[in-house]
C-alpha cells in the first residue's frame, strides 16, 4: 500500500487505540501511527500516518491544535470529564462577566498542571494508573501556549468555547482552572478536536476518514517534495550510502540547507534527504531504521 496521511473523525465513546485498530483493519496495513491521542469521551480529528512514513510523526509533534469544548460550571468529576465520579456539586454558577474576565487570562505562555487522570509520568508510572488507586499526586506544572480563547456561547451553567493551543495542552485542565478563577469548579461535558496543524476534520463524517497521498500531506506540512527517477528512487528506499557517483545523481534535486521528501513515480515514499556543505544526508529513509 502506498503510504498516506489519514484524517479520521473519531467518534465519542471510542478510545484512540480502538479507532486505530479499526483503521488498520479497514486499510489493510498494520503500520499505522497517530499524532495526539484523544480521550474516549472526546471526538474529532485523529491524524494517522501509514506505512513508510510513520517516522514523519516526529516532525508534527509541535503542531498547534484547535478544540471546541463545553465546560459545565458548579460541578466536578475526578477525571474532569463525563466519564468520572462526581466529587463536587451544587457550587456557584458564575456570571458571564466573571467568565469573560477569567477567560482573558488564557493567552500566550501559561503554566498548566496536567489532570491527575492523564498519561503523564509520575515517578515512572502513568498518572491515571496512580489516580485510580487513590494515590495523592504532585504533578509538576508545564508550560503550554494558548494562541486564542474564544467564548462561543454561555447558557449557564454550560460554557461553549473554542481554543487554539500548542501540542500537549490539556483542555480538561483549562476547564478546571477557568472554573477555579471564577470561584467555583467545573468539568468538560464535550470535547471536539477540529484541527491539527494544517489538517482539518471539516467534511469528514463521524467514524469516517479521508486519505491523502504522502506527498500532498508533507507539502501541507511545509516540506518540499520531489519525484525521483526509478533507479535512484529504489536506491533511496534502500538507504543506499551516498557514494560520489550516487550523490552526483541525487544532488541536483536537493537545495543546500534544506531537506526534501523524495518519492518514486508511483507516489511511494523513498526518503527525506538534505544537503549540508554540499554533502547529502538522510533525515530518514524508508528502508532504514
Amino acid at each position: 500500500m502506498i503510504p498516506c496521511f489519514v484524517l479520521l473523525n473519531k467518534e465519542a465513546g471510542v478510545s484512540s487505540f480502538q479507532a486505530m485498530n479499526q483503521l488498520k483493519k479497514d486499510i489493510g496495513d498494520k503500520r499505522v501511527g497517530h499524532c495526539g491521542t484523544l480521550d474516549p469521551f472526546a471526538d474529532g480529528l485523529l491524524l494517522a500516518l501509514t506505512g513508510r512514513i510513520t517516522k514523519f510523526m516526529t516532525y508534527m509533534a509541535n503542531f498547534d491544535k484547535v478544540y471546541e469544548a463545553v465546560l459545565r460550571f458548579g460541578e466536578e468529576t475526578d477525571t474532569l470529564d463525563p466519564t468520572g465520579k462526581t466529587v463536587a456539586a451544587g457550587l456557584p454558577i458564575p456570571e458571564l462577566s466573571a467568565v469573560e474576565k477569567a477567560a482573558g487570562t488564557f493567552s500566550g505562555d501559561i503554566m498548566q498542571v496536567p489532570p491527575s487522570f492523564s498519561a503523564v509520568h509520575v515517578d515512572g508510572k502513568r498518572a491515571y494508573k496512580l489516580a485510580r488507586r487513590g494515590t495523592e499526586l504532585d504533578i509538576p506544572a508545564k508550560k503550554v501556549t494558548i494562541h486564542s480563547f474564544e467564548i462561543l456561547e454561555y447558557k449557564a451553567p454550560d460554557l461553549h468555547f473554542k481554543v487554539c493551543c500548542s501540542g500537549g495542552t490539556y483542555i480538561r485542565a483549562i476547564a478546571r482552572d477557568l472554573a477555579a478563577l471564577c470561584g467555583t469548579r467545573g468539568y468538560l461535558t464535550e470535547l471536539h478536536r477540529t484541527s491539527i496543524g494544517p489538517f482539518r476534520v471539516d467534511g469528514i463524517m463521524p467514524g469516517s476518514y479521508k486519505m491523502l497521498p504522502a506527498s500532498e500531506g508533507m507539502a501541507l506540512c511545509g516540506v518540499a517534495t520531489q519525484v525521483m527517477p526509478r533507479t535512484e528512487a529504489d536506491m533511496l528506499k534502500a538507504g543506499r550510502e551516498f557514494t560520489k557517483r550516487f550523490s552526483a545523481k541525487v544532488a541536483p534535486f536537493i537545495d543546500e540547507g534544506i531537506y526534501k521528501a523524495l518519492f518514486d513515480e508511483d507516489g511511494d515514499f523513498c526518503a527525506m534527504v538534505g544537503k549540508r556543505r554540499g554533502r547529502l544526508y538522510y533525515e530518514f529513509a524508508a528502508g532504514v531504521n
